[in-house]
């Protein structure tokens, strides 16, 4: 599968991975399409709006921030009973 990852000011990069296992407790999704917002651009500048209380690495925080809009599609559902698969999210 392809991903983007945020290196640092300025460095997103496109990459493969391996799909992850459905676990029991897990779902799966297929991003169809996905958007960021101006927080995120601000990110990939370098600026820092809000960082969480107490972190002590900055770096990690903000690789959790990108990339925040998506919409997807259920593969697998674990034991989750209310959901179902193709489902759109």
């Amino acid at each position: 599968m392809k991903n983007i990852k945020f290196y640092g000011k300025q460095d997103i990069r496109l990459e493969d991975s391996n799909i992850p296992n459905c676990g029991k407790n897990d779902v799966l999704v297929k991003v169809m399409a996905c958007g960021g917002c101006g927080t995120d651009v601000h990110i990939y500048e370098g600026v820092t709006l809000c960082i969480e209380p107490f972190s002590e690495n900055v770096e990690e925080v903000l690789k959790k921030k990108q990339i925040h809009y998506i919409s997807c599609v259920i593969e697998c559902c674990g034991l989750i009973s209310t959901l179902e698969q193709a489902i759109r999210l």
